[in-house]
């Protein structure tokens, strides 16, 4: 494993909380490269090659819990001896590239392949998800609902669609909202409470809440803004 980190005595750390995942037999080898990497030989007897991917995940999750600082770590591919130990070292720093690309701390090649098999069609799904957004914004609607249309974790949603359009869903699915309820007060006579309901919001008083923070005007403000104008 590589282990990327800025806190201090971080080979002390490691060697003090193998965890309940690693026994008394396993051998715990740490060398420190640099002031923010650290490599982790993990040795383990006995072992078949899906029990220790589980043990590895483990023990990279349980060492996370234990940095106060921002730690992120790349697990390398399981070799049969230690005099091969430089490919799976070779592998982790290949993984440890795409730290800003992942979703969550721990990289490892099965979730690279996951995430950038997704990434090749993320402009599709992104586009599926404004669709979708644009189709459904009057309803009650939320991040989980939409991530789970295009087939995609939440974080990992979160992490596109803030690539996508620059402002989390939230702020984009307000702003939306907004832009309509605007139109309804322009070229309509529809009560607040009706325009409320149009673009998603089922208590009037909420909805004039966030109008007023995003227009500086309330609903009624803003229509006889406008109306003064033509």
């Amino acid at each position: 494993m590589i282990v990327k980190t800025k806190t201090n005595n971080m080979e002390s750390i490691i060697l003090r909380n193998k965890g309940p995942y690693l026994n008394e037999n396993t051998k715990l080898f740490v060398y420190k490269m640099s002031d923010e990497i650290v490599i982790v030989v993990v040795e383990l007897a006995n072992c078949l090659r899906d029990q220790i991917n589980t043990i590895s995940d483990h023990f990279a999750q349980h060492l996370l819990n234990e940095v106060p600082e921002k730690c992120v770590l790349a697990i390398g591919k399981t070799v049969d001896c230690l005099f091969d130990i430089k490919h799976s070292v070779y592998h982790a720093k290949e993984l440890m590239k795409y730290e800003n690309f992942i979703s969550g701390k721990i990289i490892t090649a099965e979730r690279v392949k996951e995430e950038t098999k997704t990434k090749q069609s993320a402009v599709d799904l992104m586009d599926e998800a404004l669709t979708y957004i644009k189709d459904h914004f009057q309803k009650d609607l939320g991040m989980e609902q939409v991530a789970e249309k295009v087939g995609v974790s939440v974080s990992y949603f979160s992490l596109l669609f803030k690539q996508r359009t620059g402002s989390t869903f939230l702020d984009y699915l307000t702003n939306l909202r907004m832009d309509y309820a605007c139109l309804f007060l322009e070229n309509s006579d529809l009560k607040t409470y009706e325009i409320a309901e149009k673009v998603g919001y089922t208590d009037q008083r909420y909805f004039s809440q966030v109008f007023k923070k995003k227009m500086k005007k309330t609903p009624s403000e803003y229509r006889k803004m406008i109306n003064s104008k033509q």
